[in-house]
């Protein structure tokens, strides 16, 4: 059995058009859909900026997931995708972790929590310049750290949305051609447009752990996304900006 579990966010349900639409692309490839409604969260104005709040909203999404999904046998279930949204990502994630579940993450607009709970090379994210939940910044560094490639919709709030109609839609229609090339895991050719150092921040690198760098990559259409790979796989692959390469594994690789 295919299963495609979808964790909306606070306000953002699922029929809402992220969730309604990737719902939908699930159906179309033979997932089954089961949906975590959340009930009885408190508004999102005071969850900004308050860590103590969405601590507190994110355990009672979590419990009330623990109970919508404790019927399903997940040894059974030969293929696991989980589609998230805002707080929804990190319950999403969190039960992943906490079952042991190998699945496959669609995270749209992530909050910090989320970065807590991700394994690594788990999924794709989505995220948009303007939204007030989380900084650009922090889901850079943690989609570089889990290994996770980011897709960028420039000044886009927390709903992926820039407030302009047309650009809006055409915005929506490149997250779902994403979404769907990963959901049907087709393999996307893109070029290496330029490699930079990771960024630790102040913390320096562990003990034991390899040299990453930042690889920014552009499709056809000149979208890009920002993933992680091992400075000394490049350098043994040969790999520099201009090349045609392949994302397979978590890793690079010549197309």
């Amino acid at each position: 059995m295919k299963l495609a579990v979808v964790f909306p966010g606070i306000g953002y349900h699922c029929d809402k058009p992220l969730l309604y639409y990737s719902s939908k692309m699930a159906k179309s490839l033979d997932y089954k859909i089961c949906k975590v409604p959340f009930h009885d969260l408190s508004g999102k104005k005071d969850l900004i900026g308050n860590p103590k709040r969405m601590r507190e909203v994110f355990e009672k999404a979590r419990a009330q997931a623990e109970e919508m999904l404790s019927d399903i046998r997940w040894k059974q279930v030969e293929d696991i995708l989980f589609l998230s949204k805002s707080v929804g990502t990190a319950v999403a994630a969190s039960y992943a972790a906490d079952h042991d579940l190998q699945v496959r993450h669609i995270y749209y607009t992530p909050v910090e929590e989320t970065f807590r709970f991700m394994q690594e090379g788990s999924g794709i994210v989505f995220h948009g310049t303007a939204d007030p939940w989380v900084e650009t910044r922090i889901v850079q560094n943690g989609c570089r750290e889990k290994m996770v490639p980011l897709y960028i919709t420039e000044q886009a709030n927390h709903s992926l949305e820039t407030g302009v109609v047309l650009a809006d839609l055409k915005n929506l229609q490149r997250i779902m051609e994403q979404t769907w090339s990963y959901m049907a895991c087709e393999e996307a050719v893109y070029t290496i447009r330029k490699i930079e150092e990771a960024d630790y921040g102040c913390e320096e690198l562990p003990e034991g752990a390899s040299v990453q760098a930042a690889v920014t990559l552009g499709d056809a259409q000149g979208r890009e996304m920002t993933i992680s790979a091992e400075d000394e796989d490049l350098y043994r692959k040969n790999l520099v900006p201009g090349d045609r390469v392949v994302v397979r594994a978590h890793a690079l690789f010549r197309a």
